[in-house]
């Protein structure tokens, strides 16, 4: 079977302290198309590092990262807009990773004119179209960044990300700080997304009550290590790790938090 995106035996070390210490341990981890996948684990646990080595922003130690059957490399993701096109990240901190200079319609059509060269009318409509697709109104690509709520900028993230028509998304924390109403239209947001267009979707968050509203394939990682990755589709049992069942039993809000048949209906 062939995936979108492949790592294998990823490792990376740092130094703290003077102490050498495995950020990532020899970490296999693979992305399918048409799946909604989430990395879960505590700060710490690895997930950052491994999720900056997938997305070929940095190298592992050791391992390979191989993205439609070509390895993925840092110098490679630079020189290469095939693949840069293909591997799009959605940052935590939405307000930073947008450029307060850009309105909206800038800021999405940035990695059109980029990597598309399509014509000014198309771009427009294709704009405007992910812009419908996020459910903001086109009224709001006149705007700047900072005239935006926290999630009016999670979503033009989003459609700046699929404005590149990417073969797989990562979402870094897409809902860390939103309140609970925003963050749930968000998670609402990205099932839709990822049914409509097919693509392979990773999340990557300590918030086990997303993991398991959102995903079809949840990946535990723990010290620098995946304990175990799972297919899941509502039953908490399939969870065999101590540390898994310690994340769901610790959830401050616990699994019924979401209505799980949002997900699978």
């Amino acid at each position: 079977m062939r995936y979108i995106l492949t790592a294998n035996n990823i490792t990376k070390c740092f130094f703290k302290d003077g102490k050498k210490f495995n950020a990532v341990d020899n970490v296999s981890f693979f992305l399918d198309k048409n799946e909604f996948c989430s990395l879960v684990g505590e700060s710490g646990s690895g997930k950052t590092t491994l999720v900056r080595i997938i997305s070929g922003l940095i190298s592992p130690d050791s391992g390979t990262v191989v993205c439609d059957g070509e390895s993925l490399t840092p110098r490679l993701r630079r020189k290469n807009k095939v693949i840069c096109a293909k591997l799009q990240l959605v940052l935590q901190n939405s307000r930073a990773a947008l450029d307060p200079r850009f309105s909206v319609y800038e800021s999405i059509a940035e990695p059109i004119k980029n990597l598309k060269k399509c014509p000014r009318d198309e771009e427009r409509k294709t704009v405007e179209k992910f812009i419908e697709q996020m459910e903001l109104p086109k009224s709001i690509l006149s705007q700047r960044s900072g005239e935006l709520s926290g999630g009016q900028q999670k979503r033009v993230c989003i459609a700046r990300a699929l404005a590149a028509d990417p073969d797989y998304i990562i979402f870094d924390e897409a809902v860390s700080g939103l309140d609970a109403v925003v963050r749930k239209n968000v998670l609402d947001l990205l099932i839709k997304i990822q049914k409509n267009s097919g693509k392979g979707c990773l999340l990557i968050t300590h918030d086990i009550d997303a993991a398991l509203y959102i995903s079809q394939r949840i990946a535990v990682m723990k010290s620098g290590r995946i304990l175990e990755s799972v297919n899941y589709s509502g039953d908490i049992k399939v969870f065999k790790s101590e540390y898994a069942k310690t994340l769901i039993s610790s959830s401050s809000s616990g699994i019924k938090k979401y209505d799980i048949s949002v997900k699978n209906g």
